[in-house]
């Protein structure tokens, strides 16, 4: 003989999940719609005072012929030599046999 023991299951259960999962998707597609379809105008009056100087570092003229005839880059000296390469294996690879 089985004795099968159900408990009463709870009516609002369901309804309680519908209505938490229908608020967040509400909340997701408010946010996607801001996010790609407006465009807010707080984004532009954000914007901080150190972005502002790269504008006027656009407005340089740069000469490169004026950075190496200047005093400084002809009395540099270079104080590192240049890497030399050296040959990596072994130059006769039958040369043991």
């Amino acid at each position: 003989m089985a004795i099968v023991i159900e408990e009463e299951k709870e009516k609002g259960g369901r309804w309680f999940g519908f209505g938490v999962i229908f608020i967040i998707l509400a909340i997701l597609g408010v946010a996607v719609y801001y996010l790609f379809f407006v465009k807010p105008d707080l984004i532009g009056a954000v914007v901080p005072i150190k972005f502002r100087s790269i504008d006027e570092l656009a407005r340089l003229q740069f000469d490169p012929q004026e950075v190496v005839s200047s005093e400084f880059f002809r009395s540099s000296r270079q104080f590192v030599p240049p890497p030399t390469i050296i040959p990596a294996g072994n130059a006769s690879p039958f040369g043991v046999f």
